[in-house]
């Protein structure tokens, strides 16, 4: 590996004043600001000399390259003594995977803690079976309900044609009143 510089930390301007001025780059855009105008005593603006050494690119810390892997036949080919992983955009099932296989041969992932990863993805899937089971519950319930509202649904079909057989007797009966009590 060759020397490294010392990198350079570009803040934001007056972040090292400022709390509510967060301690990452944004480059001055101001047109009196001193810092774009590369005015002595300020802090330096990232410009093109200040860019890390081409064989130093794309490297980790411990100086292993950084490769994309987005599937299992991918992760095989790499050589875990000279390249490190970035997982690519995947599902969690295949992450999980991918973190499996990984392990196994002993690769180093960069991206993201896998531990925690993988403990968040259990604690989802455990979320999403319950939520699951509920809605399970929930249709077994509904079903229960339509097969006793079914049941029931002739019994009171019954009972109304005896009604309006009933009703049909008494609308018979006030009609005739009617006629027979009508005055003219």
């Amino acid at each position: 590996m060759t020397d490294k510089k010392v990198p350079r930390k570009f803040l934001r301007r007056d972040a090292h004043k400022k709390k509510r001025i967060p301690q990452r780059w944004k480059k001055p855009r101001g047109i009196q600001n001193k810092m774009r105008l590369h005015r002595k005593s300020r802090p330096v603006v990232v410009t093109p000399g200040f860019g890390t050494k081409r064989e130093d690119r794309n490297k980790t810390d411990k100086g292993l390259k950084i490769i994309l892997v987005r599937n299992i036949n991918e992760l095989k080919k790499v050589d875990k003594k000279t390249e490190a992983v970035v997982l690519g955009r995947a599902g969690m099932k295949k992450k999980l995977e991918l973190i499996k296989e990984a392990e196994k041969l002993g690769i180093t992932l960069v991206n993201f803690n896998a531990e925690r990863y993988s403990k968040d993805a259990e604690a989802r899937k455990k979320q999403k079976e319950e939520v699951a089971k509920k809605r399970d519950e929930k249709a077994t319930h509904k079903e229960q309900e339509t097969k006793k509202a079914e049941k029931e649904a002739p019994k009171k079909d019954e009972k109304k044609e005896e009604l309006t057989d009933e009703e049909k007797k008494k609308l018979e009966k006030e009609e005739k009143d009617k006629i027979l009590t009508k005055k003219e």
